[in-house]
């Protein structure tokens, strides 16, 4: 699922068709989200929200603000945020949860991951923690609870869950208050994540270069990718996503001047 400023497209990996949504001719894509019941949401930037369900027609979800930022479907509970607050779907119905003017800080809602009861919510002024069984918002402790929160991701490892955190400023990885800076990506904006789970590795996309991040001895080593020692279309990534077919796995990169494609 590729989404454009002008569009939604589509591209099936084993016959290697490509397909545009006409219903999205003119809508800009801001972030897509699939669950394992192939379930599709759609943000978009000035009609809301779309969402298809077993392959079935793309359906607005109403009574949703546009613009929408992020969606996320782990764990099979689908969360959205806006500018205006904190969506959840529950009993096929979409319903905000948290408004805007109830968070604890004076920031934009950018990014959403979850954890089984646990939320993440990145804002503009800070990383926010909700409790989905106590419906209690918390700013984090540290740097984190002020910094630019880009985006969000969960990964395991080693047996654990993870967040890694995307700010305007580089990096984080680590599990509750125990988040560590990644070296090398300091002073870097992140802008997009994927988690690799049968590599068990992370790509990185950043405002200046693609990177590919291993977990070996209790450290992580990077590997800078650019247009000047790889084939990516820019330097800056926008969007990125993985797929694995007969033992390959492929890396899709969205970047301002197009979609490219790494095998490994």
């Amino acid at each position: 699922w590729i989404g454009t400023p002008r569009g939604l497209f589509s591209y099936d990996l084993i016959i290697e068709n490509w397909r545009r949504y006409g219903q999205f001719a003119t809508e800009d894509i801001r972030a897509i989200a699939t669950s394992q019941n192939q379930t599709i949401c759609v943000a978009t930037w000035l009609n809301g929200l779309y969402s298809s369900h077993e392959k079935a027609e793309f359906e607005k979800a109403p009574n949703i603000t546009e613009p929408i930022n992020a969606v996320t479907t782990a764990y099979n509970s689908q969360y959205a945020v806006g500018l205006d607050g904190l969506y959840h779907y529950i009993d096929k119905v979409w319903v905000k949860i948290i408004s805007t003017t109830q968070l604890p800080v004076k920031g934009w809602l950018q990014s959403v991951a979850s954890f089984e009861n646990n939320l993440w919510l990145g804002t503009g002024a800070g990383l926010l923690h909700y409790k989905s069984d106590t419906k209690q918002i918390n700013v984090v402790n540290g740097y984190l609870g002020s910094a630019d929160i880009r985006t969000l991701a969960v990964i395991y490892l080693q047996d654990t869950e993870q967040l890694c955190i995307g700010t305007n400023k580089g990096l984080y990885i680590g599990e509750l208050e125990t988040w560590q800076p990644i070296q090398n990506l300091e002073n870097r904006t992140i802008t997009a994540l994927t988690w690799d789970a049968i590599h068990k590795t992370l790509w990185v996309g950043t405002d200046k270069g693609l990177f590919h991040l291993v977990y070996q001895q209790n450290n992580w080593n990077t590997n800078e990718f650019n247009i000047y020692n790889s084939g990516l279309g820019a330097s800056r990534v926008t969007a990125l996503a993985t797929s694995t077919h007969n033992t390959k796995t492929k890396l899709w990169i969205g970047t301002p001047n197009g979609l490219s494609c790494y095998t490994y």
